[in-house]
């Protein structure tokens, strides 16, 4: 009777003891993903993969990732830096002004987490992609539409991305 009372009780400390761990792997898992605001420039570029221009202003970037990521960056630049932009991304040239030429990408995500993104498809705009190879090897994909309706100011929606 002692013998199997102290089975019991063993058993039972066992299962609590797996419970407690499994209770604790499985909020471990649900927080391993990121889906956050970045609001920091060097946090955006290091993401993205870019160079903000000096210009850029409205700047609002949210990051979503867990095995892969994606940064969405919404930002207003001036005209005039755009080729530097350009230049610090994988962005491929000539740019395409061809409504076909705009990504799935810019369509607005059914979040509530960046209700700001919402391209959509502007009258006057320059659309491509590219890409970007890390130091490890690594490829980062990115795609761009820029709205160009405002001629003193224009308004970038930025992509960048892994898989």
């Amino acid at each position: 009777m002692r013998r199997a009372l102290l089975l019991f009780l063993l058993a039972f400390i066992a299962v609590a003891i797996l419970g407690f761990f499994g209770l604790w792997l499985l909020r471990s898992v649900a927080t391993f993903g990121t889906d956050t605001a970045l609001s920091k420039p060097a946090e955006i570029e290091k993401w993205g993969q870019c160079k903000l221009p000096a210009s850029a202003s409205n700047v609002r970037a949210h990051l979503q990732s867990w095995q892969d990521y994606r940064v969405q960056v919404r930002f207003d630049m001036k005209p005039a830096e755009l080729p530097a932009f350009l230049a610090s991304t994988g962005i491929k040239q000539p740019l395409s002004t061809s409504a076909g030429a705009i990504d799935a990408f810019f369509l607005p995500p059914p979040r509530q987490s960046t209700p700001w993104w919402v391209p959509g498809q502007p009258t006057v705009f320059e659309t491509g992609d590219g890409e970007v190879t890390t130091p490890g090897g690594g490829t980062i994909y990115q795609r761009i539409l820029i709205d160009e309706t405002n001629p003193a100011m224009w308004t970038v929606w930025f992509v960048a991305f892994d898989t």
